[in-house]
């Protein structure tokens, strides 16, 4: 295990890059970003008119993940496919998991939207409130800036969170911060990642 003091946004570690923490459970997690090139892809989740149950976990990555692998979703399954530098255990990221994304590895330097609720997280470590139009900023990671190999595309990006009615899920817009929802059918950028136990 990892001291959680000891470990930088963007330290190249188990697999991927690390995004921070999220408590999942009543347990820290460190998450890591896999590398773009091999764990991004662009989807779907599902096609239209397909119903998710038991995918509703703002936090819990692994659950969440379950049931769109239940459901029939092939980006879910593609995902879980994945072996990565010898990791095998990536999954699509929840939306308070997607949120740190965009807080601590923002690639561009456009002033964030910060309409309603965008940025409230009351799972991460520590809990993340409110965007502002100049927090965050762009990140000062050079390989995770626009352009760059491991930036995030300035694009929406699907959560595996889905709302109670199961056929529309979390996305986050990684241009502006805006947090938002979309039925599953549309077709967006998913980036893996694992979490990984972490010392208290």
């Amino acid at each position: 295990m990892q001291e959680m003091t000891s470990i930088e946004i963007g330290t190249a570690m188990e697999g991927g890059y690390f995004g921070g923490i999220i408590n999942v459970n009543g347990t820290h997690k460190g998450i890591i970003w896999a590398p773009k090139k091999e764990g991004q892809i662009k989807s779907i989740i599902l096609p239209s008119g397909k119903i998710v149950e038991g995918a509703g976990s703002p936090n819990d990555c692994l659950a969440n993940m379950k049931a769109l692998i239940d459901a029939g979703s092939q980006a879910a399954k593609q995902i879980s496919e994945l072996s990565i530098n010898g990791f095998t255990d990536w999954v699509i990221p929840s939306r308070d998991v997607l949120e740190l994304g965009y807080r601590h590895l923002k690639p561009g330097h456009y002033k964030n939207y910060c309409s309603w609720r965008d940025g409230e997280n009351s799972n991460s470590v520590p809990q993340g409130w409110l965007y502002t139009e100049d927090s965050p900023a762009q990140t000062t990671l050079d390989i995770f800036k626009d352009g760059s190999d491991e930036a995030f595309d300035l694009a929406w990006y699907w959560s595996s969170t889905v709302l109670p009615k199961g056929n529309t899920a979390f996305i986050q817009d990684f241009i502006y911060g805006s947090q938002d929802y979309h039925d599953l059918s549309a077709e967006c950028r998913v980036r893996a990642v694992r979490l990984i136990q972490l010392d208290s």
